[in-house]
């Protein structure tokens, strides 16, 4: 397992500290907030007894290019310390996604090429960015935190017929993407009146490394009730040092139905 160890905050790109100071005093810059989520341990052997770890909520404004989405994750004393932001067009095609991350001291974008068929990816601190490009296949259907859920609404009757969604997942920090499979799973006896959507990397050595992601929907009105996996904010040890962290989140809708 990699180990890593925290930035300081005064590493983060000018530009995004501005914003993420902004946005704590004036969350409303976002938009409207939809949801909000508590994140809990994955691992707790109930995570509605275990204690928070983190709060987040989402955003969503329109603009001329369509809808911008943000994640606003807060640590338990109430600080803004990521913000993950996406432009989808109005049929929910993922343009470009933004992210400031405090508690490593990175950020950077993803943006798509008009054409569909590159990714353009910048990555660093004040002191250093990485830049890096990647080649798509025609129609890949593009997913990141602010647009996963979404993504699964809007295909709701194919997953719910059975049939396999192909995603690749954003990864900034990685400068790349992942491919994932998304398959509806079979519902549980304490969940038989949810939906259950779970979304797993294609790469076999992948799935060592990162555990399924599990979406819980509210079948009759299609809300969302829970989410199970790899979450932005990293967990401290007792060494200062952070690592990846999985997470179990549950949510609090701010406005009827989502967006």
């Amino acid at each position: 397992m990699h180990v890593h160890r925290p930035t300081p905050q005064s590493s983060l790109p000018s530009a995004a500290h501005d914003r993420l100071q902004h946005l704590q005093s004036q969350p409303e810059l976002a938009g409207e907030r939809v949801y909000c989520g508590t994140v809990y341990p994955l691992r707790s052997a109930t995570a509605e007894r275990a204690a928070p770890l983190f709060t987040y909520a989402r955003h969503v404004r329109q603009t001329v290019q369509g809808q911008e989405a943000s994640h606003l994750t807060y640590d338990l004393r109430g600080q803004l310390i990521i913000e993950e932001r996406v432009t989808l067009t109005p049929r929910h095609t993922l343009l470009r996604m933004e992210v400031a991350n405090r508690q490593t001291g990175h950020a950077g974008s993803v943006r798509v090429d008009a054409d569909a068929c590159r990714l353009h990816y910048t990555w660093g601190t004040a002191r250093t960015t990485r830049t890096a490009r990647e080649n798509l296949a025609p129609d890949t259907l593009l997913v990141a935190g602010p647009n996963l859920h979404g993504t699964l609404l809007h295909h709701w009757d194919l997953l719910k017929a059975g049939l396999p969604l192909q995603v690749r997942m954003l990864v900034p920090a990685r400068r790349g993407s992942y491919g994932f499979t998304v398959r509806r799973a079979a519902p549980e006896p304490a969940t038989s009146d949810a939906t259950i959507f779970v979304a797993a990397p294609s790469n076999l050595l992948l799935r060592w490394a990162v555990a399924p992601l599990r979406t819980v929907f509210d079948t009759q009105h299609r809300s969302l009730l829970r989410y199970e996996g790899r979450v932005p904010p990293r967990a401290q040890a007792a060494d200062g040092s952070l690592r990846d962290l999985d997470g179990c989140v549950h949510y609090t809708p701010q406005l009827h139905g989502y967006r």
